[in-house]
């Protein structure tokens, strides 16, 4: 899956209580970097998938959605558009699926084209 792939497959979904959409073509000499934007500046904030000589050079979570109890419906979403989610052996933690259970809560991760580490929690 390259960055394009996964900004279409957060295109138009409502996942984290914001509708994610495309972000529109770049003219010339505009931002021809930037790929996806989720939610608006009016709204809880924006996400931009751009490239960078960086991407994935962090070894920790770059990004957390706190998705409550809809971590399920947001993981089946993700999966059924192609996202692969990340398996760890972490002391406390039992996987059901790919979602990691344990401490009183619930938490998948995954990683973008780059290998930027993302994650999901229900609180």
């Amino acid at each position: 899956m390259n960055t394009r792939t996964l900004a279409a497959a957060l295109a138009g979904a409502t996942l984290f209580g914001l509708t994610a959409q495309a972000a529109p073509k770049a003219k010339p000499k505009a931002n021809p970097a930037v790929y996806a934007m989720v939610g608006s500046r009016t709204t809880f904030g924006v996400l931009n998938v751009y490239k960078s000589k960086f991407a994935g050079t962090n070894k920790a979570t770059a990004a957390t959605w706190v998705v409550g109890d809809r971590i399920g419906d947001v993981v089946d979403t993700l999966r059924s558009k192609g996202v692969v989610f990340e398996h760890y052996n972490l002391p406390g933690l039992k996987r059901e699926g790919d979602i990691h259970v344990g401490e009183g809560m619930r938490v998948a991760w995954f990683k973008d084209p780059d290998g930027n580490i993302f994650n999901l929690v229900s609180g």
